[in-house]
């Protein structure tokens, strides 16, 4: 029986969670751990920043989910443009985590943080977003590799890698918002 104690593995009882639930059960504990949180004792809410922290976390941990789904439906269940959804959410949620971890009362993210880098990963993931779903909605619906599957997924990265050092690295060449 899947969800319940098995009998015994190992001299050990283990807990069988079925692949479907990992995903809730992962969603759960992410909005437990987000309810629990204390926001305005992180930052002060004379920033105002505190409902837009708790909104951004949310979506980037959908955007994270919507990945990790994506990633474990198998090479024979998975479709290219599946395949292609799941990276670009890989990539809106890395550049709106980089977006929360720019803002000036986080830590340094390599180099000083301020208002208008946090702005620039913002527009960077408003505008990629529709661009994506576009190219994504053009692709044929055709079974994938596994080789396709990694090739997605570094493609993913190497992009989202460039668009952050263009930001972090670049900023002064980049258009100013503030």
């Amino acid at each position: 029986m899947l969800g319940c104690l098995s009998p015994v593995i190992k001299e050990k009882a283990a807990v069988l969670v079925p692949k479907d639930l990992r995903p809730v059960l992962a969603a759960g504990l992410g909005l437990v751990v987000i309810k629990i949180t204390k926001i305005d004792m992180l930052w002060p809410t004379s920033y105002g920043a505190s409902l837009h922290l708790l909104v951004k976390m949310f979506g980037i941990h959908i955007a994270f989910l919507l990945f990790y789904v994506g990633w474990n439906v198998g090479v024979r269940r998975q479709t290219l443009r599946g395949l292609a959804l799941s990276a670009a959410s890989l990539s809106m949620g890395l550049l709106n985590m980089f977006h929360l971890l720019s803002l000036p009362m986080m830590p340094p993210l390599i180099t000083p943080n301020s208002f208008n880098k946090a702005t620039l990963f913002s527009a960077l993931s408003s505008v990629l977003l529709p661009l994506l779903m576009l190219i994504i909605s053009l692709l044929p619906v055709r079974r994938i590799s596994s080789s396709m599957q990694r090739l997605s997924l570094g493609t993913s990265l190497l992009f989202t890698g460039i668009c952050t050092i263009a930001v972090l690295f670049y900023e002064q060449n980049l258009p100013r918002f503030f």
